[in-house]
Formats: structure tokens, sequence, C-alpha cells
């Protein structure tokens, strides 16, 4: 009988100090896309805030936060599970909140997008599949741009997972940090969209950061590590000259790179804490703030902005400000809350449904 890839799914050892670490790096991007990057190019947003703005441009540095989250859980998931197991937990992940996104935005695109915001629907239907970047389609959000990299990753590691090389993981994330930094110092043609060397050592770092919690540290994963945190602040640099240019701004690269580190030391020190603790009332606080921020990173940044544009002019640009943010995040609630759970029990029985037809058709008649 063919075995169901979602039965027998045992809860993962959470780690608690990592939903702090998200929900903090999604309240740093909301910020930096409402008080900096809306007002800042590209006409987005109507509503500028100095000063605010001032402090909250360095939030883009909480993406690089996600990635080295998603480098860890998802060599977490990987382990001990096979190719279905693995894509079914994966896709249930991912689509479920994601479509929500798309049809919410689409929707309030629809009411107040004006002439800045539209989404036509072929747009709005190859951005439910998620790859629409891979066809140079218009996502209907531009924080969805997140997504395009990270299904780059699920698919290397899908693909460990399907011959078997999971257990190496260690070793391989080691040898794409060092073509990532290969590609950093001298252009290798073709390779960049496999390698993604801008984002190459923050999601190697998380892999080498659950290794080391799981295996225990030694030179080896010491050195990768180090090597990920220099190739980490050197694309930070280079992403601080594009930024200086392109929004017409200062950056201080000092303050950026201090920040790296401070995430370095955060994820080292969630390696070498005690594991999870699920069952405290604080570990439940910190794990409903982690899983608000998928969703409100999926929902904030065009809805947010058609907002100010709306409204921008008849309220106090604070009091806007804040009810918007209030908004995101109990919008965040109800589908993390509610519509991923009511989606993703439908889409496991149809998994259920036709892993167990499969193994009947598979299945020698018997008598």
């Amino acid at each position: 009988m063919a075995m169901n890839p979602i039965e027998n799914e045992k809860p993962s050892n959470r780690q608690a100090e990592l939903d702090l670490l998200r929900f903090i790096s999604i309240i740093a991007i909301v910020m930096f896309h409402y008080t900096f990057r809306g007002h800042a190019a590209d006409d987005m947003s109507k509503l500028s805030f100095p000063v605010l703005g001032s402090v909250f441009r360095y939030g883009w540095i909480g993406v690089y936060a996600f990635f080295m989250i998603s480098g860890y859980t998802i060599t977490l998931s990987a382990r001990g599970k096979d190719f279905a197991a693995f894509v079914s937990k994966r896709f249930l992940r991912l689509y479920p909140t994601y479509w929500a996104a798309v049809i919410l935005t689409t929707l309030v695109t629809i009411l107040l997008g004006g002439t800045r915001f539209n989404v036509s629907m072929s747009q709005f239907l190859m951005n439910l599949t998620m790859v629409q970047n891979y066809f140079k389609v218009d996502s209907v959000d531009g924080a969805y741009w997140f997504m395009f990299v990270i299904l780059r990753f699920y698919f290397i590691i899908a693909f460990l997972v399907l011959v078997k090389q999971i257990r190496n993981i260690k070793w391989i994330a080691g040898a794409w940090l060092v073509l990532a930094m290969l590609d950093t110092v001298c252009y290798i043609p073709r390779i960049g969209i496999f390698v993604m060397p801008r984002y190459a050592s923050f999601i190697a770092a998380g892999i080498i950061f659950y290794t080391a919690k799981a295996e225990g540290w030694d030179w080896y994963k010491s050195v990768v590590i180090l090597l990920s945190l220099v190739l980490s602040i050197v694309q930070v640099e280079r992403h601080i000259t594009h930024f200086v240019h392109y929004y017409n701004t200062g950056l201080s690269v000092t303050a950026a790179s201090l920040m790296i580190v401070l995430i370095y030391l955060f994820m080292a020190r969630v390696t070498l804490s005690g594991a999870g603790r699920v069952g405290s009332r604080g570990s439940h606080r910190l794990m409903a703030l982690g899983a608000l921020s998928y969703p409100l990173y999926l929902i904030h940044q065009f809805i947010g902005y058609m907002i100010f544009n709306t409204y921008g002019s008849d309220a106090n640009k604070y009091y806007l400000l804040a009810a918007v943010i209030a908004v995101m995040i109990s919008t965040a609630f109800v589908i993390s809350r509610f519509i991923d759970p009511f989606v993703s029990k439908g889409l496991k029985r149809m998994i259920r449904g036709s892993s167990q037809a499969s193994g009947r058709i598979s299945s020698p008649a018997s008598g």
C-alpha cells in the first residue's frame, strides 16, 4: 500500500526564538515599505514619513533574516522525509496562504487601485501559480519577489531529497557558498539563477545553523558560518550602493553590517539554546506572532499603499499608518488562523484520497 505523504507527521521541535526573529523582521519590513520605500521611489505612496523613514530605511535587512530562517527550517523539514512527504508539506505550507493573499490583493486593487495599481485577469491567474516571474509576468504585489527566490531553494532541496542526499546538506551548503563567492568575485555566466549569490550566504548559513543545532559545532561549520558572514556583508554593501542611487538617500554600511552580525549572533544563540519548549505560555505567544509573518509579508505592501493613496488626504497620516498596520496584522491573523487551515484541510483530503487511490491501483488484485 502506498504511503500517505501527509500521515504520521509529527510536530516539529519548534524554536520559539525563530518565531521572535520572524516577527521582528516582518515588522521591520512593513515599516520600511510604509515609511520609506513607498514614497521614496516609483510613486507608490503619497504619504511621506521623514523621521520614521530615516530609521526604518534599514528595514529591508529583515528579508535577509527571512532567508536565513528559511535555510534553517526547510532543512529541518526535509530531514527524514521522502520526496512525496516533503513536497506535499511544502505545498501546504506555501500555497493556501499565498492564494488568499493574491485574491485579497487583487480585490483591493480592483476597488482602490486607481491608475497606479492594476491587475489583469491573466496576471491574476498566472500569479496563482507562484511562478509568474519565470514567465516575466508582473506580480500583483511587489513583495512576491521573495517567493521567486525561495521557490528555487525549494526545488534544490526537493531534488536533494529525491536523490537521497539531504544527509550531505552541510557539505552541499559549503559548496554552494563557494560558488556564490566565486560568482561574486568573478561573474560566471548562467549560474546566477541557481547559485543566487545575493542570498546564498544567508540561506547557507541557515542550513549550517540547523546542522549545528542537530549535530553540534565543529571546525567545518564554523568556517562556513564565518565565510557566509563575510559574503553577507559584501552583498549588503553592494546592495547599499544600488539603494543609495535608486532612492537618492544615504545609508551607513557600518550600521547595516552591524545588523547583519546581530542576525548571525541571534541564530548562533538559537543553536546553543534548549529545544523549543513549545508547551510554555511564552513560547505559544511567540509561535502565534511567528505565524503572522508569512501572511503579513504577502498582503501588506501594495494594499497598504492603496489605502494610503485613497484616504491619506483626509486623515492624520500617523493615525492612518497605525490603523493600516493594525488592519494588516488582523487580516494576517484571520488568514493564518482560519483561512489557511480550512484550505489546507481540504487539500490534505485531496492528497490523501489521491494517495489511497494510487495505492489501490498499484496493489495487485487479490484472489
